[in-house]
Protein backbone atom coordinates (compact mmCIF):
# COMPACT_ATOMS: atom_id res chain seq x y z
CA UNK A 1 0.00 0.00 0.00
CA UNK A 2 1.20 3.43 -1.08
CA UNK A 3 -0.22 4.89 2.16
CA UNK A 4 3.01 2.54 4.01
CA UNK A 5 5.75 3.52 1.84
CA UNK A 6 8.41 6.08 3.03
CA UNK A 7 8.46 9.13 0.94
CA UNK A 8 11.70 10.48 -0.42
CA UNK A 9 12.32 14.44 0.28
CA UNK A 10 12.22 15.16 -3.69
CA UNK A 11 9.11 13.52 -4.06
CA UNK A 12 7.52 15.09 -1.16
CA UNK A 13 9.14 18.79 -1.48
CA UNK A 14 7.71 18.39 -5.32
CA UNK A 15 4.44 18.00 -3.85
CA UNK A 16 3.94 20.46 -1.31
CA UNK A 17 6.80 23.11 -1.25
CA UNK A 18 4.34 24.70 -4.09
CA UNK A 19 1.46 24.53 -1.38
CA UNK A 20 3.39 25.62 1.56
CA UNK A 21 5.47 28.61 -0.52
CA UNK A 22 2.56 29.11 -2.92
CA UNK A 23 5.28 31.50 -4.62
CA UNK A 24 7.92 29.34 -5.18
CA UNK A 25 7.27 26.99 -8.16
CA UNK A 26 7.99 23.34 -8.55
CA UNK A 27 10.65 22.09 -10.74
CA UNK A 28 9.67 19.95 -13.99
CA UNK A 29 10.94 16.45 -13.93
CA UNK A 30 14.85 16.33 -15.74
CA UNK A 31 15.40 20.13 -15.19
CA UNK A 32 16.90 22.67 -12.93
CA UNK A 33 15.39 23.42 -10.06
CA UNK A 34 13.62 27.30 -10.05
CA UNK A 35 14.69 29.83 -8.41
CA UNK A 36 14.06 29.50 -4.74
CA UNK A 37 12.92 25.87 -4.64
CA UNK A 38 15.78 24.27 -2.77
CA UNK A 39 16.31 26.89 -0.41
CA UNK A 40 12.45 26.62 0.18
CA UNK A 41 12.50 22.97 0.52
CA UNK A 42 15.97 23.19 2.74
CA UNK A 43 14.18 25.66 5.27
CA UNK A 44 11.03 23.61 5.22
CA UNK A 45 12.64 20.27 5.84
CA UNK A 46 14.71 21.76 8.40
CA UNK A 47 11.68 23.04 10.62
CA UNK A 48 9.72 20.12 10.30
CA UNK A 49 12.52 17.39 10.64
CA UNK A 50 15.24 19.46 13.04
CA UNK A 51 17.85 18.66 10.93
CA UNK A 52 20.26 21.03 10.20
CA UNK A 53 20.76 22.94 6.80
CA UNK A 54 23.97 21.00 5.88
CA UNK A 55 22.24 17.75 6.68
CA UNK A 56 19.06 18.50 4.86
CA UNK A 57 21.10 19.97 1.43
CA UNK A 58 23.10 16.43 1.17
CA UNK A 59 19.63 14.57 1.16
CA UNK A 60 19.45 16.58 -2.35
CA UNK A 61 22.99 15.52 -3.61
CA UNK A 62 22.41 11.98 -2.63
CA UNK A 63 23.29 11.57 0.60
CA UNK A 64 21.58 9.03 2.59
CA UNK A 65 19.21 9.62 5.14
CA UNK A 66 17.59 7.18 8.33
CA UNK A 67 14.45 5.07 7.09
CA UNK A 68 12.72 6.61 9.82
CA UNK A 69 12.98 10.17 7.89
CA UNK A 70 10.72 8.47 4.98
CA UNK A 71 8.33 7.17 6.91
CA UNK A 72 7.71 11.12 9.10
CA UNK A 73 7.84 12.36 5.69
CA UNK A 74 4.43 10.12 4.85
CA UNK A 75 2.97 10.93 7.85
CA UNK A 76 3.34 14.21 7.17
CA UNK A 77 2.31 13.90 3.62
CA UNK A 78 -1.16 12.47 5.26
CA UNK A 79 -1.92 14.99 7.68
CA UNK A 80 -1.09 17.61 5.36
CA UNK A 81 -3.87 16.25 3.00
CA UNK A 82 -6.37 15.36 5.56
CA UNK A 83 -5.83 19.17 7.18
CA UNK A 84 -6.46 19.98 3.17
CA UNK A 85 -9.58 18.41 3.21
CA UNK A 86 -11.10 19.38 6.27
CA UNK A 87 -10.72 22.85 5.56
CA UNK A 88 -12.57 22.26 1.80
Amino acid sequence: LAILEPMSPEEWCRIWIPVIHPDVEAPYPGERSPTGYMKASIMTLCKLTGYSESTVEGWFYGKSYHHTLGILLRCLHILFQFQRTIKN
